[in-house]
Parts: structure tokens; C-alpha cells; sequence
């Protein structure tokens, strides 16, 4: 990459606006994000994180990340959550197949790369994303926060729970230095 260049490292063109696209975030009424797309899963190369890669309809992107964990609760909470992804991509049988035995993160989450390779690339979801503490959009730590599109709206399993789901950007409290859930101005400026 050079100074003066005209596209980015991607190849795509600079231009002089800004080409970030917001995240969008459910509602209580519709805590739902619908004709997502599952962009790729990769393994970190310190081999301690899993990033799940999902593309909104609007064209922004939302990571997900899967930690290695050492603790049984840690663990069990990473199997709850890929599984619940999964099951959207293969059948369980599939699942079970593919992962059961696998022998530590890395092994995991290899499996679970070879197992939905090339198995999502036409499916859309339907999502629940929300803010997480920190203000960033993210989906919840429980299932069930995926949902192929082929369910029908009137038949979603995805709700909204008032106790653990914020679709209010949090923002930090000047005068506390803690965080607290209000609304951002429309003509705020993010950056």
C-alpha cells in the first residue's frame, strides 16, 4: 500500500466520505434483525478466539466471538451458542457427528469449520442483535438469537427479554464514568 493510493488493501476505492455502515439493532417489539447472511468463521491466529462474521441486510457486518475457555461453565456456554448457530446450517445428527469428541477449542472449532464450510452461503437469518454493556451491537449470550428465514414472522422463537436485552445504544456518563442506557441524538456525531 502506498500514500496517495486510491483503493484500500481490499482493492476497493477510497473515496472521501465515510463508507462505515452502521449496525442496525432489534426493537422490543421486533428484537429481530431479518435477511442476514453468516459471511465466514474463523479461528484467530493465537488460536483463542472463534469470530463468527454475520452481514446485516443494510451491508454492515457484526462480529461474534467464541473464547477458549478452561472452566466447565465456560465451555458448556461456547456449546450452547455455536450449536444453537449451527443448527440453523446441519441437522444435528450432522453436528453431533462432525464435533463429539473433539478434543480441546482449537479441534472445536476446526471441526465446526469443516463441518458448515460451504453450507450457509445461500441461507438468510433472522437475528437478534442488542447493544452489549459496552455500547457495542453484539447478540446475546443465551439462545435463541438465530433463526432461518424460512421460519415464518408470526412463528419466531426469538423474543425479546426485558431483563438482559438493550436496543438503546448505552452510553458512558460523564459525570459517573459509568454507563447508562439512554438515547443517542439523531444528530449526534459518533466519531
Amino acid at each position: 500500500m502506498n500514500y496517495g493510493s486510491n483503493t484500500d488493501t481490499e482493492g476497493r476505492e477510497i473515496t472521501d466520505g465515510s463508507s462505515f455502515i452502521s449496525p442496525i439493532v432489534g426493537t422490543p417489539e421486533k428484537p429481530y434483525v431479518e435477511n442476514c447472511k453468516l459471511e465466514k468463521v474463523e479461528l484467530s491466529e493465537d488460536e483463542t478466539r472463534a469470530s463468527f462474521t454475520f452481514k446485516q441486510s443494510n451491508g454492515s457486518t457484526v462480529n461474534h466471538s467464541e473464547f477458549s475457555g478452561t472452566e466447565d461453565w465456560q465451555i458448556e456456554n461456547t456449546n450452547k451458542r455455536v450449536k444453537h448457530i449451527c443448527s440453523k446450517i446441519v441437522t444435528g445428527e450432522e453436528y453431533q457427528t462432525a464435533v463429539g469428541g473433539a478434543s480441546n477449542f482449537v479441534d472445536f472449532i476446526n471441526k465446526i469449520i469443516t463441518l458448515i464450510n460451504g453450507k450457509y452461503t445461500d441461507l438468510t437469518f433472522r437475528i437478534k442483535f442488542i447493544y452489549n454493556k459496552n455500547g457495542y451491537v453484539s447478540i446475546p449470550q443465551f439462545p435463541n438469537f438465530i433463526e432461518n428465514m424460512t421460519v415464518l414472522e408470526n412463528e419466531t422463537t426469538i423474543r425479546y427479554n426485558p431483563k438482559y436485552d438493550i436496543f438503546i445504544r448505552p452510553i458512558a456518563d460523564a459525570t459517573e464514568n459509568g454507563i447508562e442506557n439512554v438515547a443517542v441524538k439523531e444528530d449526534s456525531k459518533v466519531f
